[in-house]
């Protein structure tokens, strides 16, 4: 033994001595301590599940990202999905959401639920491409000059004026001037069409088919139902209004420990009151705080759940192993403990949790219940051979103690490790992780052997139990490892070369939406955005631009990048080219200037309509007895067909027509026409009251259009959508690179994400080799010697070597949630080799389960296994994630520590290899 063993070993066995005189006040101060830890973490502890807040405020893309929330983002932008079949309920919906929300304006601020274009609908033209404006015009004077023309000088868009363009078209003198065969066609279908609903109509019929007209504009994808575009336009629409978003802008809160803030509560209530009130559309709420608290929420209750269950399955594996279950329940107790010290050290020491840290309480029930379990089982071993129970605990503290010390300070600066990196949120959860271990160590160390002690003291020589009936000296586990060492040497080999192949294979999943629960509502609906036709996800990148010429000119260079499926910002909404815009409106407006759209209800002249029919009817056969003279037989066929129908529909008109009562024939044909010209009318007046007086600028905009976009010093913000699912991220890695050579210094959550998951996973593989070289200095300083410290590290290795190339073959990759795996591992890894190579250097036999160490570690290992196992049924994926992961890598070091380090041990003892 070294010197300064010989000295951790003289401190420790002082330690004992005073706690058991001053035992008492050493309870009662500690359970005071944990309580009022309790009392301080329930008053003031605070919770964050913002990503943002776990980064440096003074990182350049992190500083980027806060002077564009100050400028635009001062609150949280909630999104609420209506999505369904039918526009016109979506909207209803839509409107009874923002009815809701604005309600309670002490919470949501600014409710976006539509943009109020009505000051701009008599420009509305000067949205459409010059393009379709051009098409519009070569369609108006094409029509005005036939179709409209021919409804009398007047050009009277009604009734009489169809039926005297009729009369005029089907005219024999006519149609052999008539040039355009295909629109004579088209003229003539619509025309039979609307004859025969007029009969119908005046006979009375119910199921009159709905007709319309001459409509040439609705058969312009821009015009083909103006009112429905206009009000789709209006809304923040995708897949043409059959999914409707309102955003929600909520100051941003601090989240209590529950994870609830003042917001998401109401916003779900609201939720739920339109789901009942319109039970066929999905309606539901999402958005990057929707995200973020539905994640926070659910690893809150996850690890609460774990932290139970750990909780009871280290209880019964006491009660198990002890075959009692009051010295199992003084190291519980301990253990409780040290974790209530920890969370008053982590409200007073660090003043919050976040979504990382949050998994700590699972994980130091886990490790720290190892202190109890190998001095439960020292102690065990002592008693029977002791005077009194003060030399059985020193002489567990002499010796065990001795290994917890290095063991816990192993765990504790793999924690600790996490501290020297850039990353907030990952020093916060090795500073409290780390605290915790040294905490439940120095619980177990004094509070453990003062409550055995109180326990044992005067009834110690009933309690003794003989030590050949604790341990027999040829254990089974014992003799299968140690009459067959070589054979487990060359199986560990052959298992870690094929760990060696196989560990290539391990990928790690950037994905952060992988690692949230996908039957949560705001992940559903993110999903359901990003695969909606056309559609993106709720995030997007931002650039600030200083004026609008900027923003117009930077907005075009981002619109032809590859990775790039929308941009939007005010140069998008302000009309383009809008002097050459304004030219054309012009001259479509004054091809309109001599065309009379009469109102609906407009009286309608009944006698000369009849008299209008009538020479149809007549300048109908004619041209029929003529087709039937000069045509052949096709067009004979033909127009046996066409005229045919056309005169039955006369002759079953003009009857009833010539009978009917004047007042309620002109109601008749009143309502025939406004069916028949409504759309055609409706259009043509949108036409007509267009304004070109000016272009439209900035201030047009409708307000909550500007607030969107300019911010509070007066910058252009653009919102660049991603043409691919950047939660992937090679898709993330193109936008942001293809973004930053346009502008270096655009941000928003694409970047953070991108540079939080960098950032984390460099941390943790820095951190990993922090810990490893400074359990490698502390395990030399533990054994001074190379060749301890060999044997100690072997399991370790072996363990993760053997972890990593399990992964691939159970699919499970590393993820941002469980690499912190890694560094966590050899902090646990090293201390069962500690463990194991101490005892046998004190005891010079490989043989651990013929003492207390092989049982101590095989239920540390096991303790550990429920403290991160319980994780691994969380309902947040990444939780999970590093509970399967952890779990599977201190089985892996638990096996190698008991099975493959005393092999090998054996063996190299035999060859005269001291590890004394």
């Amino acid at each position: 033994m070294s010197v300064a063993e010989r000295f951790r070993a003289r401190f420790l066995r002082g330690v004992a001595r005073a706690v058991a005189r001053f035992a008492w006040p050493i309870v009662l101060a500690s359970v005071a301590l944990a309580a009022g830890s309790v009392w301080i973490t329930i008053k003031h502890l605070a919770f964050t599940s913002n990503p943002n807040d776990l980064l440096e405020s003074d990182e350049g893309y992190h500083r980027l990202y806060l002077e564009y929330t100050r400028e635009f983002r001062s609150e949280e932008d909630y999104i609420l999905v209506v999505a369904g079949p039918q526009f016109e309920e979506n909207r209803d919906c839509v409107n009874f959401l923002a009815e809701r929300l604005r309600a309670r304006a002490d919470l949501f601020r600014k409710v976006f639920s539509h943009i109020d274009f009505g000051d701009l609908l008599d420009r509305g033209l000067l949205f459409l491409e010059t393009s379709q404006l051009e098409e519009i015009e070569k369609e108006m004077a094409k029509q005005i000059g036939n179709s409209l023309g021919a409804m009398g000088k007047q050009r009277n868009v009604n009734l009489t004026g169809l039926l005297t363009e009729a009369a005029l078209r089907l005219d024999p003198k006519n149609l052999r001037k008539n040039k355009d065969e295909e629109g004579l066609d088209r003229f003539a279908d619509e025309f039979v069409q609307s004859l025969e609903a007029l009969a119908d109509r005046l006979e009375g019929k119910k199921a009159v088919k709905a007709v319309s007209f001459g409509n040439f504009l609705a058969e312009k994808a821009e015009f083909a139902d103006m009112q429905h575009q206009q009000a789709v336009n209006e809304y923040l629409a995708l897949e043409d209004g059959k999914i409707l978003l309102v955003m929600v802008a909520s100051p941003k809160t601090q989240a209590s420990f529950g994870g609830h803030d003042d917001a998401i509560q109401p916003l779900r209530e609201i939720v739920a009151e339109a789901r009942a009130k319109y039970p066929r559309l999905q309606i539901g709420l999402t958005g990057e705080p929707a995200l973020s608290e539905d994640e926070s929420v659910a690893s809150t209750r996850d690890t609460t759940i774990a932290s139970i269950v750990t909780f009871i399955l280290i209880a019964a594996l006491f009660g198990f192993s002890y075959r009692e279950f009051s010295r199992p329940a003084l190291a519980i107790g301990v253990l409780v403990v040290g974790v209530c010290w920890t969370m008053g050290f982590t409200t007073l020491g660090v003043g919050r949790l976040n979504i990382l840290s949050v998994t700590f309480i699972p994980m130091i029930l886990g490790l720290g219940i190892d202190f109890g379990i190998q001095i439960l089982g020292r102690y065990e071993e002592e008693l029977p051979g002791a005077p009194d129970t003060v030399t059985a605990i020193a002489n567990t503290l002499g010796h065990t103690g001795n290994a917890i010390l290095t063991g816990g300070s192993t765990t504790a600066l793999a924690f600790y490790t996490m501290c020297f990196n850039q990353f907030t949120g990952l020093r916060e959860m090795g500073l409290i992780s780390g605290t915790g271990i040294l905490f439940c160590m120095a619980a177990n160390l004094t509070l453990l052997p003062a409550l055995l002690h109180l326990r044992d003291r005067r009834s110690w020589t009933t309690r003794r139990v003989p030590k050949s009936q604790q341990y027999e000296k040829h254990h089974l586990f014992d003799r299968i490892v140690l009459d067959h060492a070589g054979v487990v040497i060359a199986v560990a080999v052959a298992i870690t070369l094929l760990a060696a192949a196989a560990a290539p294979l391990a990928r790690f999943d950037y994905n952060l939406l992988n690692l949230q629960n996908p039957t949560l509502e705001s992940v559903k609906f993110e999903r359901k955005l990003i695969d909606s036709k056309g559609s993106h996800s709720v995030i997007f990148a931002a650039s600030l631009c200083k004026d609008l010429a900027e923003a117009t000119k930077r907005a075009e260079q981002f619109r032809k990048l590859p990775s790039v499926q929308e941009v939007l910002s005010l140069t998008e909404i302000v009309p383009h080219d809008q002097e050459r815009k304004l030219e054309i409106i012009t001259r479509i407006k004054a091809h309109l200037e001599s065309v009379r759209i009469p109102k609906n209800g407009d009286r309608v002249d009944v006698a000369e309509n009849i008299r209008v029919i009538r020479q149809l009817r007549a300048n109908c056969e004619k041209t029929w007895k003529k087709a039937r003279a000069w045509g052949s037989n096709a067009q004979r066929e033909g127009a046996d067909e066409f005229f045919g129908k056309l005169l039955r529909a006369m002759d079953r008109a003009l009857p009833v027509l010539e009978k009917m009562d004047q007042k309620r024939a002109e109601a008749l044909l009143g309502a025939y026409q406004t069916q028949l010209f409504g759309e055609l009318r409706k259009n043509l007046e949108f036409l007509k009251r267009q304004k070109v007086d000016r272009s439209i600028t900035v201030d047009d905009l409708p307000q909550s259009m500007k607030d969107q976009f300019i911010g509070r010093t007066g910058r252009i913000l653009l919102q660049i959508y991603p043409r691919e699912d950047i939660w992937d991220r090679d898709p993330l890695d193109r936008f942001v690179h293809d973004l930053r050579r346009v502008d270096p210094d655009v941000t928003g959550t694409p970047i953070q994400n991108y540079e939080y998951i960098e950032l984390l996973k460099t941390s943790y593989e820095q951190a990993g080799l922090y810990a490893l070289a400074m359990i490698l200095f502390l395990v030399f300083i533990h054994f001074r010697k190379i060749s301890h410290g060999l044997v100690t590290l072997l399991p370790l290795l072996l363990g993760i070597l053997w972890m990593v190339g399990a992964m691939p073959l159970l699919d499970l990759p590393f993820n941002p949630a469980n690499i912190v795996a890694l560094p966590l591992i050899i902090g646990i890894g090293v201390a069962f080799g500690v463990y194991a190579v101490d005892r046998y250097r004190e005891s010079r036999s490989p043989a651990l389960f013929s003492t207390s160490t092989g049982k101590a570690i095989l239920l540390s290992g096991l303790t550990t296994i429920c403290g991160f196992g319980s994780l691994a049924f969380a309902t947040h994926r990444g939780i999970a994630s590093l509970g399967a992961l952890m779990s599977l890598g201190v089985a892996l070091c638990m096996v190698t520590s008991l099975y493959v380090c005393p092999a090998v041990l054996k063996v190299v003892g035999r060859r005269g290899v001291k590890i004394r």
